[in-house]
Formats: C-alpha cells, structure tokens, sequence
C-alpha cells in the first residue's frame, strides 16, 4: 500500500457565497507519494443556489473513489441542489469507481461530458 497526501494550490478564483468556496479551485487533489502521476483533481466550475458542477480529471480508483464520495457529499444536503459531474477528463476508473459513479447517479447526481471510454464501462 501507499500513503497519498493532500496539498493546496494558491487560491484563484471567484467565491460562492452558498458554499462558502472558491470556483475554479480544486476542491480535492490528492497525489501518491509513490506514484506521483496518478491522482484525482475535482474542481468547482460552477457553483450557484440552485446547481454545482465538479470537474473530475485524473483517475477514480482506490483511495480517490472515497475523495469523489466525500467532495459529492460535501454538495449535497438538506437543501435540493442539483450536482453534475463532468467526467471528459477521467483517464481510468476501476471497479469500485464504476460503482460509486453508478451509485452516485441513481441518486440523481448528473453525470455529464461522459467520454465514450466511460459510456463503455457503464454499459459493461
């Protein structure tokens, strides 16, 4: 096993007031110190009363499938919000990554920007 570490970026961006963050900040970027290259970076695109939109790059496995759970987790609440992902970006996602997308969207979270390499491992 490996250890991943969190680490910041300089904050740029506008703030979302309802959420109390930065848009165009990565809200969760994580990097294996072993493996340097394979990490997951989630980013408020949009975020307004009514929606929020996360980027996801990178890959959904392993430790990075609980760091996406939890940054959804973050959006949704007792207020309805509607929360997208947009997942053209995504270079690999194992198996539990498919589960927790699929899971994610029967609980009406919008997957969107879905690249065919995804549509593939949905249908499967």
């Amino acid at each position: 096993m490996f250890e991943s570490r969190p680490f910041t970026l300089p904050v740029r961006g506008r703030v979302c007031l309802r959420h109390g963050m930065v848009i165009g900040m990565p809200i969760a970027l994580t990097r294996s110190q072993e493996q340097p290259s394979r990490m997951l970076r989630i980013t408020v695109v949009e975020s307004s009363a009514r929606a929020v939109t996360l980027r996801v790059e990178g890959r959904i496995a392993g430790p990075w499938v609980e760091e996406l759970r939890t940054s959804c987790n973050v959006h949704t609440g007792p207020d309805p919000i509607q929360l997208r992902l947009e997942l053209e970006d995504v270079s690999f996602v194992d198996d539990a990554g498919i589960a927790c997308l699929k899971e994610l969207r029967d609980q009406g979270v919008g997957l969107c920007q879905v690249s065919p390499f995804l549509r593939e491992l949905f249908q499967g």
